[in-house]
């Protein structure tokens, strides 16, 4: 074996060997290197839109549909993996995405909300961002991808379209999320704000999106697919388009009209210098389009084709030739609107509407008397280290819990799905910080934690107890003997008192206490060895459906990742009730079948209490209340835990416990 002094790495024949304790020194070293303080995130810890690859929205989008007609769609089609997204027949304005798997069709709910979609609480921005998120990242289910989409057979009635009538005016007033936008703009209509304003994304830029006034715009489904984008000019002929090019344009402009001779077709008009246009026929193609021996998506996957590539030799498209204001009266003209040559807006009943929109105190009004409770909350996310406020609106009936920026904000930054949801609550200790709890999504093999906190203690237990029923039902109620029903708590204390036999990488050592799989409370770091920590951990309001708590012993580092050491679970039912017991459990690594990796001692006590309603043991109660205390004296000398004692006579006479204070005094 070749010697190896301090390398981390060395060899014996053909193997290499590392030596740990080096290794991570040296990872550390080079973790301190390149560390930057701007590196730790201190804004907001959501994500943008992403880019995913998915394929066009006409290979699976089909129109409002229902239910049955979906599933014997994917029947016939008869290929796991494949699917197809609908609008519902009952709700129209909601989506769902509807799936054919190795073990049948199931359906998941798209939830639409301020032009943004939904799904398990997850956020995108377009359908086809959701699809290609799921066809290429996640899994809804499984082991099971979307893999094929099913395209309809027939032809879909577009999504809601309309066209700008004239350029929007920028008011004092104007609502966060109003977008501007020209004359001739034309939008898809993600769903309605209210009767004055409607949810919109442009069809030529579909990162410009929110509220468009309703009086400003005309519905324009009978336009042509490409009306809107900024390169399709629909009112010019053959001619006419090519002296507008000379005229207006440089050598690399371009436009896009419908083609005169085939319907369906397009004709590209390329400014190519000079006084040179050159012509290119784009042919439908079934679904798609084709151009000089290619095919394509759609017309403007042809345009972003030659901006990258050369349409003749040393030249690429370059922009869109300017549509001018001539040219737009025009084209509104063919809608039946009419602009004053002179004067910049439109002087008309629409204005009229647009400056009578709801100010924004109504606007918040308005969502408050929908609301079940609003308020502040101060959020992260598992991991993240950085806590922001956000003004959160609960919607109880649609068991939707959303957060925005400030009470001012008419879009939401994103949305907690509460029938996917969990909520627990959090230990101090945890993140430095009082007054919190946790969300936990589990959604189509996702599992996502928000961290949230309070003003106030009763802040916190106000938001828990409407948040409780609409997450996980409670399970914490049993009849009596007479039929009422008996309230339950469960609680469990956790000691976490030392260490020992801990590996040398185990250096700053500390623990974390969760119940199944949430984390619940965090030990203080010590730097001593064995590590001795004695911190003892209470947590209420157990739900029935934990099973088990675990620790696990973690190392801290500085500059890299904290390292797991081992960790330990304990299953509840093994605990007596009410009865501590104290115990050396073994640490347990990651890897199956590795030895342990030390030791942890661990004093436990579970307790379930059923709590009677006070009717049914008054009799009880007034005997141990009498103003002698006979009978509280007579069990305090038979009984050998006084402290046990005390605190059930508490228990029971927690109404009024002034006297029996002073006796146990």
């Amino acid at each position: 074996m070749a010697a190896h002094g301090e390398d981390e790495f060395f060899t014996d024949g053909n193997k290499i060997y590392y030596d740990l304790e080096t290794l991570e020194r040296s990872l550390a070293r080079t973790a301190e290197e390149h560390y930057d303080e701007e590196d730790e995130l201190d804004g907001d810890e959501e994500d943008g839109a992403a880019e995913y690859n998915a394929p066009p929205e006409r290979d699976w989008y089909h129109g409002r549909l229902d239910r049955k007609t979906a599933e014997d769609r994917l029947r016939r089609y008869g290929h796991p993996g494949s699917y197809l997204v609908r609008e519902s027949d009952r709700q129209p304005g909601t989506y769902s995405l509807s799936f054919l798997g190795i073990t049948g069709i199931s359906h998941f709910r798209i939830t639409t909300y301020a032009g943004q979609y939904y799904i398990g609480g997850r956020q995108f921005y377009s359908l086809k961002e959701l699809i290609g998120y799921y066809a290429s990242r996640s899994r809804l289910l499984e082991n099971e991808v979307l893999q094929y989409p099913l395209a309809p057979q027939e032809e879909v009635a577009r999504r809601r379209r309309v066209i700008a009538l004239f350029s929007s005016q920028q008011p004092s007033d104007r609502l966060d999320s109003e977008v501007l936008f020209n004359a001739g703009e034309v939008f898809t209509v993600d769903g309605s704000f209210n009767d004055e304003l409607m949810w919109c994304t442009s069809v030529c830029d579909t990162s410009k999106s929110g509220l468009v006034p309703v009086a400003l715009v005309q519905d324009a489904n009978d336009l042509d697919d490409y009306a809107g984008f900024e390169w399709f000019f629909s009112s010019l002929a053959k001619q006419v388009a090519n002296d507008y090019l000379l005229d207006h344009g440089v050598p690399g402009s371009f436009l896009i009209r419908p083609s005169e001779v085939s319907r369906g077709d397009y004709s590209l008009s390329v400014h190519v210098g000079g006084n040179m246009v050159s012509r290119f026929k784009i042919s439908r193609d079934g679904r798609n389009y084709a151009m000089g021996g290619r095919r394509y998506a759609g017309v403007e996957a042809v345009v972003s084709h030659y901006q990258r590539s050369q349409i003749v030799e040393g030249m690429h498209l370059g922009q869109p030739c300017k549509k001018t204001d001539e040219y737009m009266r025009q084209e509104l003209a063919g809608l039946g609107v009419h602009l004053d040559r002179n004067a910049t807006h439109l002087n008309s009943d629409a204005f009229a509407g647009f400056r009578n929109r709801p100010a924004l105190s109504e606007v918040i009004s308005r969502r408050e008397e929908a609301s079940t409770k609003n308020g502040h909350l101060v959020k992260k996310s598992e991991n993240k280290k950085a806590w922001k406020e956000y003004f959160f609106s609960l919607k109880g009936a649609e068991k939707q819990l959303f957060f925005y920026e400030n009470e001012r904000q008419t879009r939401p930054k994103g949305m907690i799905d509460l029938s996917y949801s969990s909520i627990y609550p959090v230990h101090d200790s945890l993140h430095g910080r009082g007054n919190g709890f946790q969300i936990v999504v589990r959604a189509f093999n996702e599992v996502t934690t928000y961290y949230l906190c309070g003003n106030t203690v009763e802040d916190k237990q106000e938001w828990m107890i409407l948040l409780q029923p609409l997450c996980n039902p409670s399970k914490n109620s049993r009849k009596s003997a007479s039929g009422r029903l008996l309230e339950q708590t469960r609680s469990l204390v956790v000691n976490v008192i030392d260490a020992q036999r801990l590996p040398k990488n185990a250096a700053r050592p500390y623990c974390i206490i969760s119940l199944d799989d949430v984390s619940m409370a965090r030990s203080q770091t010590v730097e001593t060895a064995p590590p001795v920590w004695e911190e003892e951990f209470k947590l209420e309001e157990v739900h029935p459906d934990i099973t088990s708590f675990s620790v696990a012993v973690m190392s801290r580092n500085k500059r890299i990742k904290d390292t797991f050491i081992g960790q330990v679970q304990v299953n509840i039912s093994a605990l007596p009730n009410r009865a501590y017991v104290d115990e050396w459990h073994d640490l347990r690594p990651r890897i199956k079948d590795k030895a342990a990796c030390g030791s942890v001692r661990i004093r436990a006590k579970f307790q379930h209490d059923i709590i009677l309603p006070e009717e049914e043991y008054r009799p009880l109660k007034d005997l141990l209340t009498q103003p002698d205390f006979a009978t509280v004296q007579a069990l305090g000398d038979v009984l050998k835990d006084r402290r046990e004692l005390a605190s059930t006579v508490l228990q029971i006479c927690r109404q009024d416990t002034s006297g029996c204070v002073r006796m146990l005094r």
